[in-house]
């Protein structure tokens, strides 16, 4: 085939014919083009719905549409302090590349509890558009065992809505359900 045979009759060939890239270089281009668009059309993100801060090293997360709270430890902080990012391995190789002593402890525990943190929608997947990844830099100096735990023990605490359900005097009472 020295000839440039038209993508039509290749397409036509009942798939006989393949296309060299080399041959079709606006071809080649459009499909980087759409790979490249394809990798980075999701982000994982903090949940914009709860409220988050660092205590001590330690994240407290409270959901306060489900009353539940949670605590990440460790180099779980590192994963979300990460955020955000699109390639869910990324920091946990950038976090092997820093303690290799501690790889296979990193890969081993910290990705359950990145599964754990998605499950609890407390990280989410979401249409990358107009958001940046960040530069993943500063390490934890020491290896600390990621840990995710989740509480429900103030659950019916946490969905009080101190604003509007207070009474005469002023204190907050739970609605009836």
């Amino acid at each position: 085939m020295n000839q440039r045979e038209p993508f039509h009759k290749i397409a036509k060939n009942g798939g006989q014919g393949r296309i060299a890239m080399d041959q079709y270089p606006l071809f080649r281009f459009l499909l980087l083009l759409w790979a490249k668009n394809q990798t980075s059309c999701c982000m994982f993100t903090l949940n914009s719905r709860l409220a988050a801060d660092i205590f001590d090293g330690e994240y407290i997360i409270a959901n306060l549409d489900t009353g539940l709270y949670y605590s990440v430890q460790g180099l779980a902080v590192f994963l979300l302090k990460a955020l955000p990012f699109e390639d869910e391995t990324e920091p946990v190789r950038f976090l092997c590349d820093a303690m290799p002593q501690h790889a296979t402890a990193i890969e081993a525990e910290l990705m359950p509890v990145f599964r754990q943190l998605l499950e609890e929608d407390v990280i989410r997947k979401v249409d990358g558009t107009g958001i940046a990844a960040r530069p993943l830099t500063d390490a934890p100096a020491d290896y600390q065992a990621p840990k995710f735990n989740k509480y429900a023990d103030m659950q019916d605490l946490l969905m009080l809505d101190p604003i509007h359900d207070v009474d005469e005097e002023g204190w907050v009472v739970q609605k009836d359900s």
